[in-house]
């Protein structure tokens, strides 16, 4: 079965796990040579081709509506600008898994002990957040609550909700613009007031 075939299947739902196998078999298979190379230096220390290839068939799966091309060649450049892009921001990440440090230990190596908080937030204060965004929702129009969630907590393209609303995407876009401006403007009153 053929790229485009497997997108054709998983959309309409006909026979879509046989079909999602294997368009991630044809991805892999193209990708994993073209990447090889790009992954030079500390990149490739943080980052694993194969970890590449699966993100990046995360991200087709998730965008399959946004691909509309009847072109297989097309769809192999909408494939490799997805790694790329993957590689490139991994490769502007500064991370602090690259530095060694010392762990404290009289055998550990590096310059120094690690005075870095640890990156993973405590669970209490991710559900406080999330409940202070939905709280600064909740106080907007339903519309404009609706478009913020959209885009900004479920990731979702300003093309796509313009097809859910049918509206144009530049309406969308302005739409969300102002109703960013309101969600900030509440946000730093609610801040404001010590809420």
């Amino acid at each position: 079965m053929k790229p485009l075939e497997c997108v054709g299947n998983i959309r309409a739902g006909k026979d879509a796990r046989r079909a999602e196998e294997e368009l991630y078999r044809f991805v892999r298979g193209f990708l994993l040579d073209r990447l090889r190379p790009r992954l030079e230096g500390r990149v490739r220390s943080r980052m694993d081709p194969e970890d590449v290839v699966q993100e990046a068939m995360l991200r087709v799966l998730a965008s399959l509506g946004e691909f509309h091309s009847t072109s297989e060649r097309a769809f192999q450049s909408w494939v490799l600008r997805i790694a790329r892009n993957l590689i490139a921001d991994q490769a502007r990440r500064r991370s602090a898994a690259a530095v060694r440090f010392n762990d404290g230990s009289k055998t550990g190596a590096g310059p120094r002990e690690s005075r870095l908080p640890s990156p993973r937030p405590r669970d209490e204060s991710t559900f406080n957040r999330r409940d202070w965004i939905e709280a600064v929702l909740r106080r907007l129009k339903p519309r404009e609550a609706e478009v913020i969630r959209l885009h900004r907590l479920e990731g979702r393209s300003f093309a796509a909700i313009a097809r859910e609303w049918a509206k144009s995407e530049e309406a969308v876009k302005r739409f969300y613009s102002r109703s960013w401006d309101r969600f900030r403007d509440l946000a730093s009153r609610e801040k404001g007031s010590g809420r």
